[in-house]
């Protein structure tokens, strides 16, 4: 005579089956994108200097569009743009732009006040990704500052249309 058979087995051999299925589609620790790694700089040019300390925000002017232009014109636009936690954090993209070494620089600007931080870029399967760019909120003045964000490579720039964030 056979041993009786659980009315669990089935179901239990379903259930892992579908855990080892979908354990294929799991996002590897960390996240499936390649870490970007904020460097703020002094202009919207790379230009490390001895003095600068990692971190350090300091003031320049903000990029022009011709200031940037070094080719084709690319369309650059916000992804995020939010105070988080004491920190305005700043994410970005270049739709339809698939290409490594580009730089993403972020500028705010209130009144006579500039702020700006660079961050390099990842690629994507259709466009190109501007890393976390972040400052903290104690750096910057209270009330409404103007965004954009610029893109730069060897092969286009663009920058972004002007947004708005307010800091309290």
């Amino acid at each position: 005579m056979l041993p009786a058979r659980s009315p669990l087995r089935p179901l239990v051999v379903v259930v892992l089956a579908g855990v080892i299925a979908l354990s294929g589609c799991a996002t590897p620790p960390g996240g499936a994108a390649s870490p970007i790694s904020p460097s703020p700089t002094e202009s919207a040019e790379p230009t490390p200097q001895a003095s600068q300390t990692p971190g350090e925000v300091v003031e320049s002017p903000a990029p022009s569009p011709s200031a940037v232009d070094p080719g084709e014109q690319a369309t650059v636009m916000f992804i995020t743009l939010e105070v988080i936690g004491g920190t305005l954090e700043a994410t970005g993209t270049v739709p339809d732009v698939v290409e490594e070494g580009g730089t993403c620089t972020l500028t705010l600007t209130q009144g006579d006040a500039t702020r700006t931080v660079e961050a390099s870029t990842a690629t994507g399967p259709e466009s190109t990704f501007c890393g976390l760019m972040t400052i903290p909120s104690s750096e910057l003045a209270s009330g409404d500052w103007q965004a954009t964000l610029a893109y730069h490579s060897s092969a286009r720039s663009g920058v972004s249309e002007t947004e708005s964030v307010t800091l309290p």
